[in-house]
């Protein structure tokens, strides 16, 4: 299937890159949350990087663990597979914040214009029915006109081929620096991967030039020092993911 065009992810010449809260605001509030999200926008940032898993009745929620445990303080401890998605979002997370649907996320992101990084965990199995269920809430919602400001991006090729099969969205591949062979996405193109989100200390100037030469967008993370933001913008990066969405606003737009 014919891949959605990633032009709107790729910098425009002379423009700051993109800028998403890494699950939003995260030092602001708990991750991957409503709450998160919305104070990452309003520190200025074009929107959002999140996580999906799926419940024991296969619906779509944000959420990056695994397990429950570190986001209720212990006092939930399950995994996020067995539990239905009205028992999930029943569970109350710091600050009185509760788990959102991806239908949640994808209402809100079209209703103020926010660009949706969506991450698809790599240890999630099995993996087509996580594939499966994001497509479908995306799918349902498409006339949300959110074509142009939604990404899928994973660490797992396999992912990453599945979802750029689909061509719903452009979809990039996560590597990190200690992968060996990996860490420079060797085959991004066999996957029909439409962009590259490399660790930023994979990233220099030489790399990012050869990438975009191939038609690749390249996103870096988790980005959370000025002096690493300024030079990640220096290299030609289209855009930056980190915790503190004012500090590469800051930073990058001055």
């Amino acid at each position: 299937m014919t891949q959605t065009s990633s032009a709107s992810w790729k910098r425009a010449p002379g423009a700051p890159p993109l800028l998403l809260g890494h699950r939003g605001a995260r030092l602001l509030a708990p991750e991957n949350t409503l709450l998160a999200f919305e104070l990452a926008v309003a520190a200025g940032a074009d929107g959002v990087e999140l996580d999906v898993r799926l419940t024991r009745d296969r619906q779509v929620v944000v959420f990056h663990d695994a397990t429950l445990e570190r986001m209720t303080e212990g006092r939930e401890v399950r995994a996020v597979r067995e539990l239905t998605l009205a028992e999930a979002q029943r569970l109350e997370l710091q600050q009185g914040a509760s788990i959102p649907s991806l239908a949640e996320v994808l209402a809100w992101a079209a209703g103020g214009g926010h660009r949706l990084n969506v991450e698809l965990k790599a240890d999630h199995e099995p993996a087509g029915a996580l594939v499966a269920g994001v497509l479908e809430i995306c799918t349902q919602l498409a006339h949300l006109a959110m074509a142009e400001k939604l990404i899928f991006s994973s660490f797992s090729a396999q992912l990453v081929a599945r979802l750029s099969w689909n061509g719903l969205a452009p979809c990039a591949w996560l590597t990190r620096a200690n992968e060996g062979w990996r860490r420079h996405a060797c085959g991004w193109r066999l996957l029909g991967a439409a962009g590259l989100h490399p660790q930023q200390s994979q990233v220099t100037r030489e790399r990012v030039e050869r990438w975009h030469e191939r038609g690749a967008f390249v996103g870096t993370w988790t980005v959370n020092q000025a002096q690493d933001a300024a030079r990640l913008s220096d290299c030609g990066v289209d855009t930056l993911i980190g915790d503190d969405p004012a500090l590469l606003v800051a930073t990058c737009r001055s």
